[in-house]
């Protein structure tokens, strides 16, 4: 499907979602669910977390979603998702006393892969996330959004509540750091 198209039937979606229609808020589920448990699970390192935070995130979501669009930040329905998990995960922090150390957690691979390959994922996962602790926060952020949830740098920006030029420049010296890091 074009890209166009695909737009126009998300928003058709969107709409039907926003007036209240809980098939078309299950369509929405279909299509973000995945990536939001990604997200999710990166920043927890927990798959257990995640799979509670991310029924949090929807129902949230559908709590929230008459407003969606009521304000000029809420324009793209995704980065309003990872919007809501981001806070999600601010309040789970927050009340939670038992973190799950990131390094614990890896890429679990497809199933197609060889244990070698899982174990090679694994090991460069563990690597960079040990790397991006020595970044800043947002530099943290802008990286995960962009590479790990495949935000743009427009959703990025709204998420959080940064220009979009802003997250630009801040992606690229993250980047940067993180080479410098690797010794690359």
């Amino acid at each position: 499907m074009p890209e166009s198209d695909h737009l126009q039937y998300e928003a058709r979606i969107i709409e039907q979602a926003v007036q209240g229609d809980k098939q078309a808020f299950g369509q929405l589920y279909e299509i973000y669910a995945e990536q939001i448990f990604r997200y999710l699970s990166f920043r927890t390192g927990s798959m257990e977390v995640a799979e509670d935070l991310l029924c949090e995130v929807f129902l949230k979501a559908w709590d929230a979603l008459p407003r969606f669009g009521s304000t000029n930040k809420d324009h793209h329905f995704n980065a309003w998702l990872y919007k809501i998990a981001h806070n999600a995960l601010i309040d789970h922090r927050r009340t939670s006393r038992n973190e799950v150390s990131l390094e614990q957690f890896g890429d679990i691979g497809s199933a197609a892969d060889k244990p070698e390959q899982i174990v090679e994922k694994n090991e460069e996962s563990v690597k960079l996330i040990k790397l991006m602790k020595d970044l800043d926060e947002t530099s943290r952020n802008i990286l995960i959004n962009r590479f790990i949830a495949c935000l743009s740098h427009r959703e990025t920006a709204e998420m959080l509540g940064l220009t979009e030029n802003h997250v630009r420049v801040l992606q690229f010296r993250a980047i940067k750091k993180m080479r410098e890091l690797m010794g690359d």
